[in-house]
């Protein structure tokens, strides 16, 4: 009897862990502007200015970043880190193929650094790929950005288009493999365009000499995001 019962026991354990990994949060997507990890060539921003350690949005404007993320999410949960001390007013929209999800948000600025923690908890599943900041009551400084969700195991895939390519940077070239066509720009550290290249499936050669930091995002036929990387020569 002590033998079953202790089995029992033990099969309940498992059950109990393997549904709270289940539910557990997964990161979608985390940037540390300490780190250098913002990619501006990600951003739509409107009358701003980014950079790799900072993104501001002025006041009044809006600045929406393009994820590559092809999995579904319930629960999703955003939080933001901001670089002014005072608490700051905006729209905060999460957006999937077919379902969206927004919250006007006030930031905490009780505490250093002054957050902005979001929960939408939302049931349906939203297979993210945009994130938009709108309408702020005054500049703000993203910092920090880590968006997390829920995965939805019984949720298809939502863009198969989402492949991702390996790169070889050599000292005049890079050399990119790819799982399917598309096309590559190559963004400086500002966010500026450098150059664009067709990109074929399989091994492309592309001449460039460039030195420091340097994106690369490559986009399918339909100029949704595929992957992006971060280079450096």
């Amino acid at each position: 009897m002590k033998h079953i019962l202790l089995n029992i026991a033990v099969i309940s354990i498992s059950a109990f862990i393997s549904m709270g990994a289940a539910k557990a949060q997964t990161v979608i997507l985390e940037q540390d502007g300490a780190n250098d990890e913002f990619v501006v060539a990600d951003w739509e921003l409107t009358s701003s200015f980014g950079s790799p350690s900072q993104i501001n949005i002025t006041n009044g404007n809006d600045g929406t970043l393009t994820i590559a993320n092809s999995a579904a999410y319930k629960n999703i949960k955003v939080e933001i880190h901001l670089s002014q001390a005072n608490a700051i007013s905006f729209d905060l929209e999460i957006e999937g193929p077919i379902a969206s999800q927004s919250s006007s948000v006030t930031s905490d600025a009780t505490g250093s650094p002054n957050k902005a923690i979001v929960s939408f908890n939302n049931t349906t599943a939203i297979a993210l790929n945009k994130l938009r900041i709108s309408n702020p009551t005054m500049t703000m400084g993203l910092i920090y950005l880590k968006i997390t969700g829920v995965l939805d195991g019984t949720s298809s895939v939502m863009n198969e288009d989402l492949n991702t390519f390996d790169v070889t940077v050599n000292q005049e070239s890079l050399i990119l493999n790819a799982e399917a066509e598309g096309t590559l720009n190559i963004f400086n550290n500002v966010g500026q365009l450098q150059s664009t290249h067709t990109i074929n499936k399989g091994e492309n050669v592309i001449l460039n000499s460039t030195k420091g930091l340097s994106f690369l995002v490559l986009t399918n036929s339909e100029s949704n995001l595929v992957s992006r990387k971060k280079i450096l020569r």
